[in-house]
């Protein structure tokens, strides 16, 4: 008898039907249940830094200061447009780079002939500012406000040579403020004003987005390994495979297929599930009925936090207590091993807390090669 793959598609669409659906980057994510990253509240939570880019547009209020060559500014009012890419590196704090054209100011002279001689006299304004923002509000807010302050150089152009003028400052000074929307997902907006010199204020509105992938039981499983509809094998050499097309893939292959299953949790230290995990648990069961004939393999991680050897145990000691439930069940009757990798198989770096995370699992192996074979 061949590998059920009707049973290993519901396994394998067990809390990834959101999948996707949320940016990690720049959130903090409290959990993964229900195939999506769980947004955590006020200042809990894992925190994702992230990368973002964007462009706006706005109103500008340019002052050239008049001088003794007589030229003056009759509207100070001008439009500009901006490029910008940020780091959003801690839960409220990020820095963004932005370039900015500030538009340009019309000018005319005290002495007619001036006028005459040097028609449409305009001065353009230019900058590239680095800024600092602190959020008011915890990040994951969709609205918030934030505080603004860093550094601007001004660069300035004139329509004509005849126009003399001279910068005080190349590099000022600048600060500001704004108010932010962001919702769930990857999109952001903003309207801020800044102070970017004596002569150059803005004020804009922004739209932007976070350049990292989504994190949802895809990603937080570490690339679930596919079968019958999903996109990667991972066969007995633990290695990818290329994903054939649909039509051509084979349910009656005989391999080995090691898939995570994310949102089982345990309490800290303990081999006991939540009872989320539980419920998932039971779902996992039904699968496993439908496909009484295949080995199944219960193998739990942690991550590398504490003693090696404890970790060890406590990976054993949470594979057994899955292992015990699953076998349990009604109208199961798959063959179900367990063991412990501890922290000897990470699929991420444990140098960071989001790692971590992803690194404390517990991942089913389905083995239908004896099957096969006979």
């Amino acid at each position: 008898m061949a590998l059920d793959a009707g049973a290993l598609t519901v396994i394998g669409g067990l809390n990834v039907a959101s999948a996707g659906t949320l940016v990690a980057e720049g959130h903090k994510v409290a959990s993964v249940k229900g195939g999506e990253s769980v947004l955590a509240d006020g200042d809990g939570g894992f925190f994702h830094p992230g990368w973002y880019v964007g462009i706006g547009a706005g109103r500008t209020e340019l002052e050239p200061e008049g001088g003794t060559s007589g030229w003056q500014v009759p509207d100070t009012e001008s439009d500009g447009t901006r490029l910008f890419i940020g780091r959003h590196f801690k839960p409220r704090w990020r820095a963004e780079l932005a370039i900015s054209d500030l538009g340009s100011v019309g000018l005319n002279n005290t002495n007619p002939a001036i006028n005459a001689a040097v028609p449409d006299a305009a001065i353009d304004y230019s900058s590239i500012s680095l800024h600092l923002d602190w959020l008011l509000r915890p990040v994951n807010n969709p609205f918030n406000a934030f505080l603004r302050a860093g550094v601007s150089s001004i660069d300035n152009s004139v329509s004509d040579d005849a126009i003399l003028y001279d910068r005080d400052d190349d590099v000022a000074v600048s600060y500001g403020a704004g108010v932010q929307w962001r919702g769930k997902g990857r999109w952001m907006a903003q309207l801020t004003y800044e102070h970017i010199a004596e002569d150059a204020q803005w004020l804009g509105l922004t739209v932007g987005a976070y350049l990292g992938k989504s994190l949802g039981a895809t990603s937080a499983s570490g690339a679930m390994a596919g079968v019958a509809g999903a996109d990667t094998a991972t066969v007995e050499t633990g290695e990818s495979a290329e994903p054939a097309p649909v039509a051509a893939r084979q349910v009656d292959q005989c391999r080995v297929v090691k898939r995570a299953v994310p949102g089982i949790e345990f309490a800290s230290g303990s081999a006991e599930f939540d009872a989320a995990s539980e419920n998932l648990l039971v779902q996992v069961a039904a699968a496993l009925a439908r496909a009484p004939d295949i080995l199944v393999e219960v193998v739990g991680h942690t991550d590398s936090q504490g003693d090696a050897a404890y970790n060890q145990n406590l990976s054993e000691q949470r594979a057994k207590t899955v292992r015990d439930f699953l076998a349990a069940q009604p109208g199961v009757m798959t063959q179900i091993s367990w063991r412990g990798a501890g922290e000897t198989e990470p699929l991420f770096a444990n140098t960071t807390a989001e790692g971590r995370m992803q690194n404390r699992r517990i991942e089913l192996v389905f083995d239908n090669r004896l099957v096969c074979q006979n």
